[in-house]
């Protein structure tokens, strides 16, 4: 299992040192993509969007010292069987949209891929960032097709690093609000109707 404060978390973290108005992170969500946490990511990998965003409990707790860790602490119910592989902390409840590789990506300068909807639409406006497996992507143009959906894209951004390959099917999950944090762990299958509870921690050490 690794886990990370993203880039967004550290400059929530910093907005409110400064005294700036930011929105408290409290919207849990789980994925079943694969990925390794990285401060670059901006989204799950492979959220699943049909259990949606749960809302959490956030506090503050003691690891050493009085104070010094923001806890947020949060139930999803799994809406059908499935087995999830990674978590995230937002600061909105509404879920992003998902999809995946109609076909493999096979280069690093490949900048042409071909997705199809596992649920929802891209936003209605470009360009746009996803996320697929630990890189993310920026999305400048969209056109459809009888049977999939063909973006231009940009790779590698927000410091990611560009995969070389990818394998058809991949989830995709478009960026929707600001990732707070990200944890990844070993499968873990979930039948409909199971609940997990999860808490996130963040010391300031």
């Amino acid at each position: 299992m690794s886990a990370t404060l993203t880039i967004n978390g550290r400059a929530n973290l910093v907005q409110r040192i400064l005294g700036v108005t930011a929105i408290t992170p409290s919207y849990i969500a789980w994925g079943n993509g694969s990925g390794t946490s990285s401060p670059t990511n901006q989204a799950l990998f492979g959220e699943v969007v049909q259990d949606g965003r749960a809302m959490g409990v956030a506090n503050s707790t003691t690891t050493d010292t009085t104070g010094d860790t923001l806890q947020v602490v949060g139930t999803i119910v799994a809406t059908q069987d499935e087995v999830i592989t990674n978590c995230g902390l937002y600061d909105v409840a509404t879920p992003a949209s998902s999809f995946a590789l109609q076909s493999a990506v096979t280069s690093t300068t490949q900048t042409t891929i071909n997705v199809v909807s596992t649920y929802g639409s891209p936003p209605s406006s470009y360009p746009f960032n996803a996320q697929i497996g630990s890189e993310i992507i920026t999305v400048v143009s969209v056109s459809s097709n009888p049977n999939f959906t063909q973006w231009t894209v940009v790779r590698g951004v927000n410091g990611s690093t560009v995969s070389p390959s990818i394998a058809a099917m991949t989830p995709i999950t478009t960026v929707h609000g600001n990732l707070f944090g990200l944890a990844d762990f070993a499968p873990l299958g979930l039948n409909q109707g199971d609940s997990v509870t999860l808490t996130f921690k963040v010391q300031i050490s």
